[in-house]
């Protein structure tokens, strides 16, 4: 899911950078969020994460990103965690005595 989030987040700024030109100075209201939104592949996904962080009312185009990334680089690290707390605790040695990991 954090490597999915990554790239959901990079798409959000390619797909926000291209819409520049249309909605630039508006700020984060409700609608601003939508039309946002709308250019992206997982719409709802998209609002939710948005309407999660209460700077998102007051953000204009490039504050919407910076929230997006923001959310995406919490998810990479709590997935990183949970996969980090999964691998085994000892050591794995090979036919010829070197260690793989810790």
């Amino acid at each position: 899911m954090g490597k999915l989030s990554i790239l959901y987040a990079l798409f959000l700024i390619i797909t926000l950078n291209t819409s520049t030109n249309t909605i630039k100075e508006v700020k984060g209201d409700a609608e601003f969020i939508k039309k946002t939104c709308k250019n992206t592949k997982y719409f709802n996904l998209c609002i939710s994460s948005l309407k999660s962080d209460p700077t998102s009312s007051v953000s204009d185009l490039k504050g919407l990103a910076s929230i997006m990334i923001n959310i995406g680089m919490a998810n990479a690290s709590e997935t990183y965690t949970y996969l980090s707390s999964q691998l085994p605790s000892t050591s794995i040695i090979t036919d010829h005595n070197t260690k793989i990991w810790d």
